[in-house]
């Protein structure tokens, strides 16, 4: 019997492992995102929902479905999970190594969010943001930056959207844009 075939039976209990606890990872994540918003929204002319939040949670679902695509390609797995009994410290890994997607996900939406927030980025691309609250410096301050400032049309939502999905969903975008700022303030 050749290695390849000694490992099949492991590398499929690997696989099957690494996608249920990815799946369920990203559901937990989802919820610990979602129920609060939910929770603080009560869609009776209260406001909408803050876009920050929700641009947050397009970002796991892009590195949900990143994940997933990798997986179906069967060609990221550790090889460190090739083994016939991984044991509780190999599924405390799995757990930690599936949780890692939506979280980077998360925190690259989160990092494109501000960029654009900030003017960083512009463009026809990219969302345009205003104060929504009235007043001279009305958008001061962070808590009025979560709850007033944000995209300035239905369009620049989508955008926001969509762009925390990428952010989400390509692993090298936000580092690599980080990269070229640093290197532009030197």
């Amino acid at each position: 019997m050749s290695p390849a075939q000694r490992l099949a039976p492991a590398v499929l209990v690997a696989y099957r492992q690494m996608l249920t606890y990815l799946f369920f990872a990203t559901i937990a994540m989802i919820v610990l995102i979602a129920v609060p918003l939910v929770l603080s929204y009560n869609g009776q002319g209260g406001g909408d929902p803050p876009i920050f939040v929700l641009v947050i949670l397009a970002g796991a679902l892009g590195a949900f479905f990143s994940a997933l695509a990798r997986l179906y390609g069967f060609e990221d797995l550790p090889v460190a999970l090739m083994q016939p009994d991984i044991g509780a410290w190999g599924r405390l890994s799995l757990v930690i190594y599936s949780l890692f997607p939506p979280l980077t996900g998360a925190i690259g939406a989160a990092v494109i969010y501000m960029l654009f927030a900030a003017g960083f980025v512009k463009g026809d691309l990219f969302p345009t943001f205003i104060c929504k609250a009235d007043g001279p410096g009305a958008c001061n301050g962070l808590r009025a930056f979560l709850q007033s400032y944000g995209p300035a049309q239905a369009s620049d939502y989508a955008k926001a959207l969509l762009w925390g999905f990428v952010a989400g969903f390509s692993e090298r975008l936000i580092p690599d844009a980080l990269q070229t700022f640093a290197k532009r303030l030197k």
